[in-house]
């Protein structure tokens, strides 16, 4: 089986496209998840095949007893999975609109009862004078 790939520079602009709206959605959740996965995956493979790494140094400081050195490489691992699911929500909202409009509808819910509240506080001000 052969692919044909377009020469043409709007190739990638349509790629693009399609990816907008609720396909990279869903796109974007199975990588976050996915990653979860390998990460976890990693340890077990280190172990197995001796690849030195994150995951065998865990494992071999566990047999030894060393549990700051466990703590700190799963420290590491869950600041790494904590970044990759922070960039996924930011693009969530970097793709979705509905996303995006919520986050600026708080921003204006918020001034806008900060604003009443003010406006309310003035008023009983100028009732007391």
């Amino acid at each position: 089986m052969y692919f044909y790939m377009p020469t043409s520079s709007l190739y990638p602009l349509l790629i693009v496209s399609y990816f907008k709206g609720t396909p990279a959605y869903a796109f974007a959740a199975k990588i976050a998840f996915a990653f979860g996965m390998l990460l976890g995956g990693s340890i077990l493979t280190e172990t197995i095949f001796s690849v030195p790494g994150i995951g065998k140094l865990m494992v071999d400081s566990i047999k030894n007893r060393n549990y700051p050195i466990v703590q700190g490489g799963v420290l590491i691992l869950a600041v790494i999975f904590s970044f990759v699911n922070l960039a996924v929500d930011l693009l969530y909202a970097y793709v979705d609109p509905r996303i995006k409009s919520q986050y600026r509808g708080a921003k204006g819910t918020l001034k806008r009862e900060k604003n009443e509240e003010e406006e309310e506080v003035q008023g009983c001000r100028k009732r007391r004078s």
